[in-house]
Parts: C-alpha cells; sequence; structure tokens
C-alpha cells in the first residue's frame, strides 16, 4: 500500500498477466471410485481420475495450455454458453488461470 492507504499501482509500462476464468463441472464417472471433469466454458477440455484434486489438476492445465496457444496466434477464443453442462453436474468449481 501506499503511504495515502490506496492500493499499489503497476509501474508505468508494465502489462497485467491475463486471468480466465475455468468453470469446471464435476461428476461421477461411469467407473466406481472415479470422477469425471469438464469444463463448461470452453470445449473439448475433460479429464477422468481417482481424485477431485488429480481431474482439477488436469483440466485446469489443459485449460491454461489452450487459452495460451489462442492468445500466443491472436485466434479469437471459442467460449461457450457453460449451463448446459452446469445443469447436469454434481458440483461446480471455478478456477482463474493465469496465462
Amino acid at each position: 500500500m501506499n503511504n495515502d492507504g490506496s492500493l499499489p499501482l503497476l509501474p508505468a509500462g508494465a502489462s497485467p498477466v491475463p486471468v480466465f476464468n475455468c468453470i469446471i463441472a464435476l461428476k461421477t464417472a461411469s467407473a466406481p471410485g472415479r470422477i469425471a471433469a469438464e469444463v463448461a466454458n470452453l470445449d473439448g477440455i475433460s479429464a477422468e481420475g481417482t481424485s477431485e484434486r488429480d481431474v482439477l489438476t488436469a483440466v485446469s492445465r489443459q485449460f491454461r495450455d489452450t487459452v495460451r496457444a489462442l492468445v500466443q496466434e491472436e485466434q479469437p477464443i471459442p467460449w461457450r454458453d457453460p449451463d448446459p453442462i452446469l445443469n447436469n453436474a454434481d458440483a461446480v468449481r471455478y478456477i482463474p488461470v493465469h496465462l
């Protein structure tokens, strides 16, 4: 904080790190003892594993790599409406992903 109590500002010329919301739908997988995760707001990213932590780690990494590649290639990010996926989820997690 600054002496006047305000929040610190970025130095001139600094570029902020982009942050994107990764919305993840969790549900019980077809195999016993497994959990499935699917990114609800970006198509084609899913994982299955034995723990919530494992699947959240896997899909958030895939999400970061996909979005990073699109940003670097200056391609639009093909966001999708998450509601149809979220309506069938057992639980939902929101993860801010920094590139």
